[in-house]
C-alpha cells in the first residue's frame, strides 16, 4: 500500500508540474566586488514589459485554475477570518514628531500592508487620519 501512495504522490505531480507555465531564462551578469553574479530572470522585473505581462497573466490562470478546485480553501478561509477576527490586534510603530504631529505607521493584522497615519495627539489613535494606504492602490494619499 506504501508504494501505491508513493506512486500515486508521484503521478499525481507530475500532472501538476505538466500544466506549470514555463518561465524562459535570459541570462544577465553583473559584477559585485569582482564575483560575477548571473540572474536568469531579471526580465521579469521589468513591468511594463508585454511579456512579462504575458507571463503573469499565464500564471494568474495556472494558479487560479488550481486553486478554484482546491476543496480544502473554504475551511482554510474561514480558519484564517477566525484567527484575524474581532481579537486581532491593531500596533502602532515607527513614530516620529513633526511640525506639531506624530507620524507614525499602524499595523492592521486584516489589511496587507501598514498604513502611514498621523495624529495630533498620540495618546488617541482612535482620531488618527490615514495619509497612505497601500492597499487601497499605489501611494493613495488621504484628505
Amino acid at each position: 500500500m506504501h508504494r501505491n501512495m508513493v506512486l500515486l504522490t508521484a503521478i499525481s505531480a507530475c500532472v501538476i508540474a505538466a500544466d506549470v507555465p514555463r518561465t524562459s531564462k535570459r541570462p544577465v551578469t553583473d559584477i559585485y566586488h569582482g564575483i560575477s553574479v548571473v540572474d536568469d530572470y531579471r526580465w521579469l522585473e521589468d513591468l511594463k514589459s508585454s511579456d512579462v505581462a504575458k507571463w503573469i497573466e499565464a500564471q494568474n490562470v495556472y494558479g487560479r485554475s488550481y486553486l478554484d478546485k482546491a476543496t480544502w480553501r473554504p475551511k482554510m478561509y474561514k480558519q484564517i477570518e477566525e484567527l484575524l477576527g474581532g481579537n486581532s490586534v491593531v500596533s502602532y510603530g515607527a513614530g516620529a514628531w513633526a511640525n506639531g504631529r506624530f507620524f507614525g505607521l499602524r499595523v492592521d493584522p486584516k489589511l496587507q500592508q501598514p498604513q502611514l497615519i498621523v495624529f495630533e495627539d498620540p495618546n488617541k489613535p482612535e482620531q488618527c487620519r490615514v495619509l497612505i494606504d497601500p492597499d487601497d492602490g499605489p501611494a493613495v494619499v488621504g484628505s
